[in-house]
């Protein structure tokens, strides 16, 4: 016997889908020194029978809490998300090209704490990762290439744990405590 039958259909989607990441914000999860707090709360789209629909109809900040936004390289981002029953694995990769001291730190940052990420793709769609858990940064790599024509990278690989997959949210609720570009 199914704990939740099915309830809905599936129809393909439009073939004119797009890949990538156009933009990411990015925001610690928990704020203050000893006595942690929750940075913002997620208010999740539910049915008459509180089921969750899988979506975000509001977000609510702590006074001190902000996004910062990453711009990533063109063509080279990307999410991915591996579900299995209890877990869900999310991946998020983000390639910034140019190696400088502001993205060093930047990464050095993101080795002392877990995050909340919004990842907007190039068909216009928000998606929140970490909402539960947190991401953590697995790692970062930094490359020179070799020719003149090869760029320079810097790749950074973010996991989470968390037990649903990313909810969706309108980009309407981008929050508004956003920090200029990284």
């Amino acid at each position: 016997m199914a704990c939740n039958p099915l309830t809905v259909s599936i129809f393909r989607g439009c073939p004119d889908s797009t890949g990538g990441i156009l933009k990411l914000y990015i925001a610690n999860q928990f704020i203050g020194g000893t006595g942690l707090t929750q940075s913002f709360t997620f208010a999740p789209t539910a049915s008459s029978d509180n089921t969750d629909l899988g979506a975000i109809t509001a977000i609510t900040a702590t006074a001190s809490s902000k996004f910062f936004q990453i711009i990533p390289d063109k063509n080279m981002s990307k999410y991915d998300q591996i579900v299995k029953p209890g877990d869900v694995t999310q991946t998020i990769t983000i390639v910034l090209t140019r190696a400088e001291a502001a993205k060093r730190n930047f990464i050095k940052l993101l080795a002392q704490d877990d995050f909340y990420l919004i990842a907007v793709d190039k068909n216009g769609k928000a998606f929140l990762f970490g909402e539960q858990f947190g991401l953590d940064l697995e790692n970062s790599t930094e490359t020179s290439g070799v020719a003149t024509s090869d760029k320079n990278l810097i790749t950074i690989t973010l996991v989470g744990h968390e037990k649903y997959a990313a909810r969706e949210l309108p980009t309407t609720l981008l929050p508004g405590t956003i920090v200029s570009a990284v």
